[in-house]
């Protein structure tokens, strides 16, 4: 019991636990169970009064039931599995936020990252990959979208794209067009800052097919 005692002190001591994430229970878990770990707290009263001792008041009264008549064992285990199913979105309401996540000012990567959040698993990868282009820009889409290389790739290469785009259209958004000759010149700008864009992808793309064919063990005849 001294030995019990000594372990919850050092808990409360050394592990200053973060804010419970409503949006995503699970993964503030594992955060928990980490941070634990690496303060080297193993007993299972420790770990459950460091978790209690993280929640506010909202988090607390959903699972108020357990911590006022908690289990006689396992009693961490029992209070982060209550958090996770009560506070954890149901597939219907992820793939509802999934559909109308938009681009804004987060870069095409972070962007992918939370769809895949949201999927979880639930859309195959050409399914994410074609809701994730619908919601990047036009001139970048319509590049991207002929590549046959993976999303996370194509992720990257969106992210250097943005700021040439931005480049671009921002002398437009911030000039008034004097006359239908420059706006035709403009246009004609952007389609050959799309072809570029387009070759360069497709220059990419035979870069990254010779270097696994060269990289290849050759057939040896004998």
């Amino acid at each position: 019991m001294v030995e019990e005692s000594g372990e919850i002190l050092s808990s409360r001591l050394a592990v200053k636990l973060p804010s419970f994430w409503p949006q995503c229970p699970e993964l503030w878990i594992k955060q928990v169970e980490s941070q634990l770990a690496a303060a080297n707290i193993k007993s299972d009263t420790a770990k459950y009064n460091a978790l209690v001792a993280s929640l506010e008041f909202d988090t607390i009264s959903q699972v108020s039931d357990i911590i006022l008549n908690p289990p006689a064992q396992d009693k961490f285990e029992g209070l982060a599995k209550q958090l996770i199913e009560r506070f954890a979105e149901n597939q219907t309401s992820r793939l509802s936020k999934l559909l109308v996540t938009e681009l804004g000012d987060k870069k095409p990567s972070q962007l992918l990252r939370d769809m895949k959040n949201l999927a979880a698993g639930s859309l195959t990868p050409e399914a994410l990959k074609i809701l994730w282009l619908q919601r990047l820009p036009q001139q970048i889409s319509t590049v991207l979208m002929v590549s046959q290389d993976n999303i996370d790739n194509l992720a990257v290469l969106a992210d250097r794209m943005i700021p040439l785009l931005s480049k671009e259209v921002n002398p437009v958004s911030s000039c008034p067009v004097t006359s239908d000759l420059s706006s035709e010149q403009h246009i004609r700008v952007l389609e050959e800052k799309l072809d570029r864009l387009t070759k360069s992808v497709d220059s990419l793309s035979r870069r990254k097919t010779e270097t696994k064919q060269s990289t290849a063990v050759p057939d040896i005849c004998w």
